[in-house]
This record gives structure tokens, sequence and C-alpha cells, in this order.
């Protein structure tokens, strides 16, 4: 029966959750800190899998943690700034800037839903996210570089996309999709886990960090 309250699911509820939830949390100085201290986790995780040659880019490691703290306006903030501040090492990042924010949003969304509280849904919520990760740099990277990157993998499959005859446009999408989502599952999962071993008073203060009720 209706008594002119407003009924929301559970589901319904945990969208709201997930997008509104608070990004600051009246902490300004901690959330600025945090973004810092996340572009700085970027760089040093994309250069050393740069470094390494790994068939990953890592560089969004911070933004996602940031994201699943703090939500998702935060989360697309920080992938901004991260990626306009990389320009120092590497030029192309200002580029990638819509990339960077709409995985920093979406992590948002995976910590407000709760899916970064166990390692095999952050997974593969990571791996959804790469797959929207590559429809939107896909173009940039063949307009902007032509398909070369720092990751030698992502360089080398658009080179054989293109010795197969695909435009260059075809072939930045093939390795984006060969690539991004796997990149963002592991970043994802890597989050989760980082996310676990938090103190416990630092599940209470963020939403996105809450351990999982297995009751």
């Amino acid at each position: 029966m209706f008594d002119g309250q407003p009924r929301v699911s559970a589901t319904g509820a945990s969208l709201v959750r997930a997008f509104n939830w608070h990004w600051a949390g009246g902490r300004p100085l901690l959330f600025g800190a945090t973004v810092v201290a996340a572009a700085a986790i970027n760089w040093l995780a994309g250069l050393i899998v740069n470094t390494a040659r790994l068939p990953i880019f890592g560089d969004t490691l911070g933004t996602v943690l940031v994201g699943v703290l703090f939500g998702p306006t935060a989360g697309a903030v920080t992938g901004a700034i991260s990626n306009l501040g990389g320009a120092i090492y590497n030029p192309l990042l200002p580029w990638f800037i819509m990339t960077a924010a709409a995985v920093g949003f979406l992590a948002g969304i995976a910590g407000g839903l709760s899916w970064m509280r166990r390692p095999w849904r952050a997974v593969l919520f990571g791996g959804g996210v790469g797959l929207v990760s590559a429809a939107i740099s896909a173009p940039v990277s063949a307009a902007v570089s032509a398909g070369a990157t720092p990751s030698g993998l992502y360089t080398v499959l658009v080179a054989t996309a293109r010795t197969q005859g695909l435009s260059i446009f075809q072939s930045t999408y093939v390795a984006s999709l060969a690539t991004d989502p796997l990149d963002k599952a592991v970043t994802f999962g890597l989050v989760s886990i980082i996310v676990s071993l938090l103190p416990g008073h630092l599940h209470a203060r963020f939403p996105g960090a809450r351990a999982e009720d297995r009751s």
C-alpha cells in the first residue's frame, strides 16, 4: 500500500549511492594530498611498466584507488590531473584525459556498488572498464600518434594489424581491445587487494573500502 513515502529498491539505492556519495567528504586537504600521491603512483607505475616492457600500461593505479575511496567525481578529477601532469615525461598523456577521467569515474561507481570488495569482482569490472577505455582511446591514439605508444606490445599490435591491411583507426582499435581490458582488470584487481589491506578505521571512513558483509 502506498503511504505517500518514496520507495527505493536495494539496487536503486546502490546506484544512488554509487553516483552521489561524498567525493571530498569535507576533507579537501586530505583529498588534495591524495590526488598528488595518486598522480605520483600513476607516473611511477607507468614508468616501471614501460621500462619492463610489460603487456599493460599500469598508469591508472592511483586514479582507480582515488575513485574507489572518494567516489566517481574524485576519480575523474584525479585521472585528468594525472594525465595533464604526466606530460612532463610523456607528451602524449594529455591527449588521453577523457580516457583517464572515464576510468576514474567508473572506479568510483565500482566502489559505490561494492564491486571492489572482492578481487574477482574487481577484475571483472576492470575488464569491462577496459572495453570502455579502448573505445575512447583508440581513435585518439590513431589521430595523435598513429598508434605509437610507450607500450611495446600495443605498438607491435598496431604494426601487425597494419600489415594485414587494416586502416590506422582499425588497427588501434584492435590493439586497444587486446591490451586495455587486461590492463584494467589487473589494475582493478590490485586496487581491490590494496583496499582490503587498509586499516579498519579507513574502511569505516570510505564507503568504497568497507568490508563486505558475508553474513
